[in-house]
């Protein structure tokens, strides 16, 4: 006899999954050194990012992703990314505003050069799990290559 499963079992079993998942896995509070370049070492690894490398000693590291330069800082319980756009042209503020209003986990302004930058900031007050860290930098990946298409037309 075969046994049919629903979508609603299915779901059941995706998220309880995706919960024992989680739960495996360490709450981090405060993010180490060690901790964020193992982190980079598993994105680096999967070749999810080119290459990065510690600036100084206060936790800043130079990641390169899809040929971008992207700064991330860690100030060990909040974390920022950012990237900033060396343009000609420029960029008018009516795309700053339309990227942000269309735009949910990054922002964009111009900085007092006259370019655009996008940063991205990750508050680990409360805890998150490495996985939450590695989908944080991907999706700021992403959104580094959808904010160049946007001012690039």
């Amino acid at each position: 006899m075969k046994t049919k499963f629903g979508l609603g079992t299915t779901i059941f079993a995706m998220i309880f999954g995706l919960a024992t998942t989680a739960m495996a896995q360490d709450v981090i509070e405060k993010m180490s050194a060690k901790q964020i370049e193992g982190i980079l070492d598993s994105l680096a690894d999967k070749d999810l990012i080119s290459s990065y490398e510690e600036l100084d000693a206060v936790n800043t590291y130079k990641l390169k992703i899809e040929g971008v330069n992207v700064l991330l800082f860690n100030n060990g319980d909040d974390m920022r990314l950012y990237v900033g756009f060396n343009t000609e042209s420029g960029i008018s503020l009516a795309k700053i505003n339309e990227w942000n209003r269309d735009n949910y986990f990054s922002h964009a302004y111009i900085d007092d050069d006259k370019d655009p930058c996008l940063e991205s900031d990750l508050l680990l007050t409360g805890g998150v799990t490495e996985k939450v860290v590695q989908r944080w930098i991907l999706r700021f990946g992403i959104a580094v290559l959808l904010f160049q298409d946007s001012f690039s037309k």
